[in-house]
């Protein structure tokens, strides 16, 4: 009961977090959230709220730490922390990277792929994984508990697409919720990696190459692999990848 009554302020950030998007770019009937105006006020406004959350978590810790150590900004792990995640998330997603073979990249470099690639992950990563992770240390709460829960902020973060699912892309209330609790599992199962990531390398820099990586890969087509010409490889990478990814993840350490 203890680390759900150390939530609070975590859920504060989460609800500021949507709540700024909405109030600064709310979408409609004509308005949709890939549409640049959006896209660029929605980004200034999630840059405001990181530096309010990061504020904001500095100020309820106690301890004669720096305010970089108290968010988890330690600079010394940032190079071996983004090199581990992104080898490590590769491993899982050896399949997916085989399927995407040669990988396209941007031919230019146009505001979605800033937010999704750039600004998202820092910013979502910052909020929803350093600063939660440093409120509810504080709080008492352990470790397995924190990589628990710190996910389920992350994933009802996302359920607010629920309102563009039914009003813009006129999508009916039973298959915009399954879509939405589809998201939901999908970024509460991210989430867990990504906090463990963040525990267990002592920086915030892996989980924000997962996040990259993955934003960029998008979920795997699974329901292609019988018709893809590579297939007999992607199945054998699957195969390999997926036990490998659960035997190398507990070596990162302790958390």
């Amino acid at each position: 009961m203890r680390s759900w009554g150390a939530t609070w302020p975590c859920w504060m950030l989460t609800w500021i977090y949507v709540g700024v998007l909405h109030a600064v770019a709310p979408v409609g009937r004509h308005v949709d959230r890939n549409q640049p105006h959006v896209i660029k006020r929605r980004m200034l406004a999630c840059l405001a709220v990181t530096v309010f959350a990061g504020w904001t978590t500095v100020h309820l810790q106690n301890g004669e730490e720096s305010a970089f150590e108290k968010i988890g900004l330690k600079w010394d792990r940032v190079m071996p922390s983004a090199v581990t995640a992104a080898r490590l998330t590769a491993v899982l997603f050896a399949g997916p990277i085989a399927m995407k073979w040669p990988l396209q990249y941007p031919h230019e470099i146009d505001v979605q792929v800033i937010r999704n690639l750039l600004v998202a992950p820092i910013c979502e990563e910052f909020v929803f994984r350093a600063c939660m992770v440093q409120l509810l240390k504080e709080n008492g709460t352990g470790a397995v508990q924190i990589v628990l829960l710190t996910p389920l902020f992350f994933g009802a973060a996302h359920l607010h697409h629920l309102y563009e699912l039914i009003v813009f892309h006129k999508v009916s209330l039973t298959m915009g919720l399954v879509q939405v609790a589809f998201q939901f599992v999908y970024t509460c199962i991210f989430g867990w990696y990504a906090t463990y990531l963040f525990l267990a390398t002592g920086s915030i820099a892996g989980s924000v190459v997962a996040h990259q990586m993955c934003n960029y890969l998008g979920f795997p087509e699974f329901w292609a692999i019988a018709s893809h010409p590579r297939k007999n490889l992607i199945l054998f990478l699957l195969a390999a990848g997926i036990p490998a990814f659960f035997y190398l993840l507990p070596q990162l350490g302790n958390i």
